[in-house]
């Protein structure tokens, strides 16, 4: 549905339909902004940690990786 004809009927709601409505919405603003702010915050965390670790390290490990889990999968059958 596009958005001006869902807006259209959201605003053509009674009034306390209406305020229901934008409650509802701004509930889900502020838990999709909280889940955000949790995201950048995981992030940074990462990238502290494998900043510490020089780049051909990195590079080793996720080598070493992949090729446990091509060993763990090389018998499956999907």
């Amino acid at each position: 549905m596009p958005y001006e004809v869902l807006e259209k009927q959201i605003k053509s709601l009674p009034k306390e339909y209406y305020e229901q409505v934008e409650h509802f919405v701004q509930f889900l603003l502020h838990e999709a902004k909280a889940k955000s702010r949790k995201s950048e915050d995981i992030s940074e965390k990462l990238a502290a940690i494998y900043s510490k670790i020089p780049e051909n390290e990195q590079t080793a490990y996720c080598g070493a990786t992949l090729d446990s889990w091509r060993e763990l999968t090389k018998n499956d059958s999907w």
